[in-house]
C-alpha cells in the first residue's frame, strides 16, 4: 500500500471489514448482554451478579467482534485489564459492603478514542500516538471513575475525530453491524455507537462537533445525547473548535442517559423536579415545530456563499416517510405539531427578507475581505492549535503537528482528516472572532417561538471594523 495514494487507501479500508461470525450464546450470556445499565446496577446491588461476571461477558463479546474494529487495537490487546478492574470492584464490595462501589457499581463504560486516559493509550486515532498514555484522565473519565465505573477501553475514531467515517490506518474501519459490511458506522464516534449497537456495552462515551454523537447513533439505531456546550466537562478531549465540541453519550435505552446524568453531575434534585413537572404536564401543552428548512429541505439561493457548496438538498424518501410518521404519532398523542417555517427577516447581505435560519445558521457575508461561512471553517480555525496543546499538555508526547498531519491519511469523500486540519490556514482571526457574535444571533433566532415580533433582534452588521 502506498499511503499517499487515496484510492489505494480507500480500497484497503473496503477490503478490511469482514462479516462477523454468528456467536452461540447461553441463556445467562444473552441475559447479561441485553441488560441496560440500569438493569445491571440493580442486579449488582441485589447481589445476583458480580462486577467480574458482567465484565467477563462483555469483554468476551467485544473480542468476538474484534474484526469489526469497534475499539482501537491496544484495547483488544489489554482487554483482560477490564476484567481485572471489575474483580477489584468485587473485592472492595466484599470488604466494605456493596454500597462502597456505588453509584455505578463497576459498570463498564467504553471511552471515546479521543479522550485522555491513564489506563489505556490515548491515540485519538493517530498512528503516531498509538502507545501514548495520558499523564492524567480527562475530566469526564475522572467523573466516571469517581462514580465507580470501570473504564472499558477506548473506541475507534478517525484521526482526531476529523471525519464522518470512523477509520484510520492503524485501527482500520469500524463496521456497521446492520449493513452486512456495506454501511459505515458514522463518525467520529462510530466506534462507541457500534459497540453499543452490538451489545458490547449498554452505554458509551461520545463527542460531537458537527454531528459526531448524533448521526452515529442514528446509523447504529441508538439514542444519541449531545447536550448543550459544557454540560459535561470537555477538558482532556482534543477539540476541533471552541464553540461546538461537546462530550456526550450513546445508549440503547434513553433511561440510561437519564440515570447517568445526575450521577455524574450530582444533579439528582434537578432531575427530580423536572420529572415531577413532566408527570403533570399534558401532551396538549407541548408544541413541536417541524419546519422543513434547513434539515429536511435545504434550498440555497444562488447568490448565497456556502463553503460546503450546498444547494438543493433533500432527505431520502425513506427518511422523509419516517419524519412524516413521527409527526403523525406526535399529533395522535395530543402534541401540537406546528408545521410552519421560520419567519423571514431583513438581511443586509442579501438586500431582501430571507428565512431567519438562512440568515443566522449560514450567515453569508464578507469579513476581512473574505467570504464568511457561519456554519463551517471559521469555527474550526483553532483545530490544529487545540490538537498541539492536547498532545503537549495531556500526553507530554514529543510529536510535531506536521508529523500528525502527514500520518492523517485521507481516503476520498467522507474521510479527509487533513481537510479539516487545513481550515486553520484558510480562515483568519477576524473570522474566528466573528463566530461569537454569530453564535449569539443564532441563539436568539433558535429560541424565538411563533412569529417574529421584532425583526430588529436578528439584525447585525459584521464589517471589518467590528473585528
Amino acid at each position: 500500500l502506498d499511503p499517499s495514494h487515496k484510492s489505494a487507501l480507500a480500497a484497503w479500508y473496503r477490503e478490511r471489514p469482514c462479516q462477523p461470525r454468528v456467536r452461540e450464546l447461553g441463556d445467562r450470556e444473552k441475559q447479561l448482554l441485553r441488560w441496560s445499565a440500569a438493569e445491571y446496577i440493580a442486579a449488582r446491588k441485589a447481589g445476583t451478579v458480580s462486577c467480574s461476571e458482567y465484565a467477563r461477558v462483555l469483554v468476551d463479546h467485544m473480542l468476538w467482534y474484534k474484526d469489526t474494529q469497534q475499539f482501537v487495537v491496544t484495547t483488544y490487546d489489554m482487554a483482560e485489564t477490564i476484567v481485572d478492574a471489575a474483580r477489584a470492584m468485587d473485592a472492595r464490595a466484599e470488604a466494605d459492603g456493596v454500597e462502597s462501589i456505588g453509584p455505578l457499581y463497576g459498570l463498564p463504560v467504553p471511552m471515546k478514542g479521543t479522550m485522555a486516559t491513564v489506563d489505556f493509550p490515548s491515540s485519538a486515532g493517530s498512528a503516531l500516538l498509538d502507545k501514548c498514555f495520558a499523564k492524567q484522565d480527562c475530566d469526564f473519565t475522572a467523573l466516571f471513575k469517581r462514580a465507580n465505573a470501570v473504564v472499558m477501553g477506548k473506541t475507534n475514531v478517525p484521526d482526531f475525530a476529523a471525519s464522518w467515517v470512523t477509520m484510520n490506518p492503524v485501527n482500520g474501519r469500524t463496521m456497521n453491524l446492520y449493513g452486512n459490511g456495506g454501511l459505515t458506522s458514522g463518525g467520529s464516534s462510530g466506534g462507541s455507537a457500534a459497540a453499543v449497537a452490538a451489545h458490547v456495552a449498554p452505554v458509551a462515551v461520545t463527542e460531537d462537533t458537527g454531528g459526531s454523537t448524533r448521526h452515529p447513533a442514528f446509523q447504529n439505531q441508538n439514542f444519541g445525547y449531545d447536550p448543550s456546550r459544557n454540560h459535561y466537562p470537555n477538558g482532556g478531549n482534543p477539540g476541533i473548535s471552541y464553540t461546538n465540541d461537546q462530550i456526550g453519550l450513546n445508549a440503547r435505552e434513553f433511561k440510561d442517559v437519564l440515570l447517568l446524568d445526575p450521577v455524574l453531575l450530582d444533579t439528582a434534585e434537578e432531575h427530580r423536579k423536572v420529572a415531577d413537572d413532566m408527570a403533570v404536564r399534558a401532551n396538549t401543552d407541548i408544541s413541536v415545530g417541524t419546519p422543513l428548512f434547513p434539515f429536511v429541505e435545504l434550498d440555497f439561493p444562488e447568490d448565497a456563499y456556502n463553503f460546503w457548496d450546498l444547494r438543493n438538498c433533500r432527505t431520502s424518501p425513506a427518511l422523509r416517510d419516517k419524519y412524516e410518521q413521527a409527526k403523525e404519532v406526535l399529533a395522535g398523542a395530543g402534541v401540537r405539531v406546528v408545521e410552519e417555517e421560520w419567519p423571514e427577516v431583513p438581511s443586509e447581505w442579501f438586500g431582501r427578507p430571507v428565512n431567519a435560519v438562512l440568515e443566522t445558521l449560514f450567515n453569508n457575508r464578507r469579513i476581512n475581505n473574505k467570504d464568511y461561512d457561519g456554519i463551517g471553517a471559521p469555527h474550526l480555525h483553532s483545530f490544529t492549535g487545540q490538537v498541539g496543546e492536547w498532545v503537549r499538555t495531556w500526553l507530554g508526547a514529543d510529536v510535531s503537528l506536521s508529523a500528525i498531519w502527514d500520518a492523517a491519511l485521507s481516503a476520498g469523500d467522507g474521510h479527509a482528516p487533513t481537510g479539516f486540519m487545513s481550515f486553520s490556514a484558510i480562515t483568519d482571526e477576524s473570522q474566528m472572532r466573528a463566530v461569537s457574535v454569530v453564535q449569539a444571533q443564532k441563539l436568539r433566532v433558535w429560541n424565538q417561538s411563533g412569529s417574529c415580533s421584532s425583526s430588529a433582534v436578528f439584525r447585525m452588521s459584521l464589517t471589518d471594523s467590528n473585528f
